[in-house]
């Protein structure tokens, strides 16, 4: 091994010490979560109000699992966490941005057109193939029968298919846009200069550089996978680690800001600086401590 390359003694401190940063911001996230839960959804902005607290829940249910995850054969379950917490966070943004009720009432009736796709692909299936409905799928043919009128009707108003008018789509993400990235440059325009004071980039850069690296982590395949040395599993688990504390940092942010609690409780913004030290400290005490008896043993 190069002496540059750093030991597998090393990678695991500093795994070790990005893991207790993870959980530092998950304990943060707890002690907020009963207050952003107790926010009430203005009657106005109900629709966005409810997916913005919606949306945390999610980010902090993520960080709780996150939390558990102190194996480096957990890097590609950590990889899942790192993608989804991107698309809370950018979610987040182009709600916070939005203080109608507007962009609320898409997400939500994505949602909708979401299950009103699943369950016809379930019902297309059997008629296709000439097979009777299972009765556990009578859910699916009664939301069909139910709701497909109201469902597609909201889809052609939200979502108008430019070709078709007439035609209700379902798009692959709730904006309308045809893919997250877009959405990403979007959220950047509202949101840049939060974004990098909180992430050190900006999510377009982190999306053009990261994210092709978390898919190879987590879909079928070999890429970034075989013949990996131990020590890259460390890494990998380590800046999995980094990334999820930041992106749920910057998640809950977003949220105390938008229900307003920066301006109604004192000391919140040195809250956030303080989980940011406290973070860098324990990072550098796990390094320091493995240094020292790496020296210790090259003594003895």
């Amino acid at each position: 091994m190069s002496e540059d390359q750093p030991t597998i003694e090393q990678t695991k401190a500093f795994a070790t010490g990005l893991y207790q940063g993870a959980q530092l911001v998950a304990d943060y996230m707890k002690s907020c979560a009963t207050m952003i839960d107790g926010v009430r959804p203005k009657p106005k902005t109900g629709y966005r109000d409810s997916c913005v607290k919606g949306l945390w829940m999610r980010a902090y249910a993520w960080m709780n699992t996150v939390s558990r995850l102190n194996d480096p054969l957990d890097f590609q379950a950590l990889s899942v966490a790192n993608r989804a917490l991107l698309e809370i966070t950018v979610d987040l943004v182009l709600l916070h941005a939005d203080k109608t009720n507007a962009s609320g009432w898409k997400m939500h009736w994505y949602g909708e057109s979401q299950k009103m796709k699943g369950a016809e692909q379930i019902i297309d299936y059997y008629r296709d193939n000439s097979l009777p409905l299972p009765d556990q799928y009578e859910a699916q043919l009664c939301f069909v029968r139910d709701s497909k009128f109201s469902v597609d009707h909201l889809r052609k108003a939200l979502w108008p298919n430019k070709k078709d008018p007439e035609r209700p789509t379902h798009p692959r993400r709730w904006t309308g846009s045809g893919n997250l990235f877009d959405d990403i440059v979007e959220a950047d325009e509202f949101s840049g200069s939060l974004i990098k004071s909180e992430l050190g980039v900006t999510l377009t850069e982190y999306y053009r550089t990261e994210y092709p690296k978390m898919n190879w982590r987590i879909h079928s395949g070999v890429a970034a996978f075989w013949n990996q040395p131990p020590e890259a599993y460390h890494l990998i688990t380590a800046f999995a680690f980094k990334w999820c504390s930041d992106l749920a940092m910057l998640c809950t942010k977003i949220v105390l800001i938008d229900f307003g609690f920066d301006i109604a409780i004192e000391g919140l913004r040195g809250q956030w600086d303080e989980i940011k030290h406290q973070r860098d400290v324990v990072c550098f005490e796990q390094i320091t401590k493995s240094n020292n008896d790496s020296e210790l043993s090259a003594s003895v």
